[in-house]
């Protein structure tokens, strides 16, 4: 896939044009080298990671994630899930619905990624944790719905 510009993105990952621009400023989604802090008359252009970034964001976002949560899991995304074999694999799963992932969240900053979990592995990364914590919790994000518009590769 070739990069995106703004608007294919915001269509993609079904958000507005202000919170992408917003999510650039803060550095939670970043351009290509060549695009960002282009000036005037240069737009800028998204990696095929960005844009499968943004649609996390946005689902992210659509549950109530702040944006130092967002610019946080974006990072995470980037420099870890993004880069080994088995999360990755996971997302271009979710991508192309040949499996049911699903990104669970903590308020320590914790982001697991689940594909097709079964009921041990769903109970070991959200009910067991919060045992006997009263301030726990667990945001449980599916993400195939978010993913479903970005391009398989």
């Amino acid at each position: 896939m070739e990069s995106v510009g703004l608007s294919q993105l915001v269509e993609i990952a079904h958000s507005e044009r202000r919170e992408i621009q917003f999510w650039v400023e803060t550095g939670a989604l970043i351009p290509e080298g060549h695009t960002h802090g282009g000036g005037r008359g240069v737009h800028r252009k998204f990696s095929r990671d960005e844009v499968i970034i943004a649609c996390i964001l946005r689902a992210l976002a659509n549950s109530g994630t702040g944006i130092h949560s967002l610019k946080f899991a974006s990072t995470a995304l980037r420099d870890v899930y993004l880069k080994e074999k088995g999360p990755r694999s996971y997302i271009e799963k979710s991508i192309s619905n040949k499996a049911k992932v699903y990104l669970v969240y903590s308020g320590s900053r914790d982001f697991v990624l689940l594909c097709d979990p079964e009921k041990d592995e769903s109970y070991q990364h959200i009910i067991a944790p919060l045992s006997g914590r009263d301030d726990s919790y667990r945001k449980v994000v599916f993400l195939n719905p978010w993913l479903n518009s970005v391009p398989s590769v």
